[in-house]
């Protein structure tokens, strides 16, 4: 079910070897939030830290560090682990995923942080199946909906911005 999303989406980004100035606003970021555990960056999500109010900016580099940062763990194959692994406790695996659900729903996302979403479900589909069997609660099914509210959410802004350029002529 959760591989089915990588077809969902569109993926048309241009590959150029110069960051953009988007990227460049989360790499700052990235640097702001590298230090903080899960218990701040759900803080963050919730819209609870007066220092770094919630953004989309914000929410791209949390997903890219769920995404792409890896520890040295010997315990691991690889000699590394991801951010959640199916060895973690659940109630720290299930935080991740609240935040992950939480960020999926904000209006403030953005169309050009959504494919975050979609390599997020990739790269932890084991750990949602395995968290799936271990609960009565379906991530799986959280994690599809609230991919597509995002979705949804970033069509209807296409949309009314389309709406404002066509009166507006601009």
């Amino acid at each position: 079910m959760l591989k089915n999303l990588k077809g969902m989406l569109n993926k048309s980004a241009s590959e150029k070897g110069e960051l953009s100035d988007r990227d460049k606003e989360i790499s700052a970021f990235d640097k702001i939030s590298d230090n903080w555990n899960l218990e701040n960056i759900q803080e963050y999500v919730r819209g609870q830290n007066s220092s770094y109010p919630l953004t989309d900016i914000g929410m791209a580099s949390i997903l890219g560090r769920f995404n792409n940062r890896r520890k040295d763990d010997a315990k691991f194959a690889s000699g590394q682990r991801r951010e959640f692994e199916t060895t973690d406790r659940v109630e720290r695996t299930k935080k991740g995923l609240d935040v992950v659900i939480s960020i999926a729903t904000q209006s403030s996302l953005s169309s050009e942080t959504i494919p975050l979403l979609v390599q997020f479900i990739e790269v932890y589909v084991d750990v949602i199946q395995d968290l799936d069997k271990k609960l009565s609660q379906t991530y799986e099914h959280k994690i599809k909906n609230a991919y597509k509210t995002a979705e949804m959410n970033a069509l209807a802004k296409s949309q009314f911005k389309k709406k404002l350029d066509i009166k507006y002529n601009t």
